[in-house]
């Protein structure tokens, strides 16, 4: 079993709950096609978020949070609450379509190029599965999965799990 619960992790758990989402960034609004971009850039990261915190069948306050802050941070402050929403809706009927192994697969396939990039999302979605600072059995085995659909040896995850301690 992979203990995700790290002074790591618990740090960027507290930066995403500490982001502030509810102003778009100061920075002038995107053209709309660049906007998309940056949505579709995040995408991947963002699923993989939202299938940790639907792995214990509910979504609470502070993983809802912990996901759009850091969200907001993969989007420099590009996406609202409101897209958010609605790329959650996305990913909920996904998983209800395909299902979680289904939609890792999916994921892992598009991130396989980059190697930062799946240790990225697999660091995102322990972070959510700590947020509610519990790690419920289910959030602990779809961790595993995640490392072994995103092809991360159990060495880097030990490294990525304790990068800023």
């Amino acid at each position: 079993m992979i203990d995700i619960d790290t002074a790591a992790i618990r740090r960027l758990r507290d930066y995403f709950l500490d982001t502030d989402t509810s102003t778009v960034s100061e920075a002038p609004a995107l053209p709309e096609a660049a906007l998309a971009a940056v949505l579709r850039r995040a995408e991947p990261f963002a699923e993989t978020m939202s299938l940790m915190m639907m792995a214990d069948g509910s979504a609470g306050d502070e993983e809802w949070r912990t996901l759009a802050g850091a969200f907001h941070v993969l989007t420099q402050g590009a996406a609202t609450d409101a897209m958010v929403a609605e790329m959650l809706e996305t990913f909920a009927e996904n998983l209800q379509r395909q299902g979680a192994i289904s939609r890792l697969q999916q994921i892992g396939a598009q991130l396989s190029a980059n190697v930062e990039d799946r240790e990225t999302a697999f660091s995102l979605g322990a972070v959510v599965a700590l947020a509610d600072r519990t790690v419920d059995v289910r959030e602990s085995e779809l961790i595993q999965v995640l490392a072994e659909y995103y092809g991360i040896s159990n060495r880097r995850v030990d490294a990525l799990l304790n990068a800023l301690d």
